[in-house]
């Protein structure tokens, strides 16, 4: 679906885009799995999946076990990013690919003496910054279990910053000002398609 790219770090644009009230738009899908989004109007917008943007985990069942893998446009990821549209512009040759073997990555979280702790969500989120928007699939947290381990799924492939954070909550985590501020303290890691990866978290 071409949504309105959502502005801000607010919810409640989020569910705007998502409902169809900025004036999403339905491709037309042929049976060869091509497809003509037609009359759009100058703006910036998202092509996503309505659940692909909502940020909790079980949303993701709802796509019948496929998840979006990416949304290559010019050699560009546009699902987490807007794209232009201007007038009279064409946009051509869009490859919208699902996978039904998303990225894991999970892990415990210990304090500094070693110690499992459910204390501290998690925070993972893209070293580019233009991913840095509401309803991104490359910012993502996660709250520990009661055993210390969190788990983060359908993360696209690239280079990701981790940090542990003391609160947050899905608004805050898409604020690139919060974002920032996890910078210097957070370490690197590197998804690859459909990976499933392990990394514990010591606190120090």
């Amino acid at each position: 679906m071409l949504m309105p790219a959502p502005k801000g770090t607010g919810m409640d644009e989020l569910l705007g885009s998502l409902t169809g009230l900025g004036g999403s738009t339905a491709p037309k899908i042929s049976a060869d799995g091509t497809f003509v989004i037609s009359g759009v109007t100058p703006g910036q917008y998202r092509l996503n999946t309505p659940f692909g943007m909502i940020p909790i985990p079980a949303m993701a069942a709802m796509g019948g076990g496929w998840t979006l893998k990416s949304v290559m446009a010019n050699g560009r990821d546009i699902a987490d990013a807007p794209i232009d549209i201007r007038a009279g512009m064409d946009v051509s040759d869009v490859v919208v690919t699902f996978t039904d073997q998303p990225s894991e990555l999970s892990g415990a979280v210990l304090d500094g003496a070693g110690r499992v702790t459910s204390s501290f969500p998690i925070v993972v989120f893209s070293t580019d910054r233009a991913y840095w928007t509401l309803g991104s699939r490359r910012v993502q947290t996660a709250r520990p279990s009661s055993d210390g381990r969190f788990k983060v799924t359908g993360l696209p492939a690239g280079e990701y910053f981790v940090c542990a954070v003391t609160a947050v909550d899905r608004t805050e985590a898409y604020d690139p000002a919060f974002l920032e501020q996890l910078v210097p303290v957070a370490f690197k890691i590197t998804i690859a398609d459909g990976e499933k990866k392990t990394q514990d978290l010591r606190l120090k």
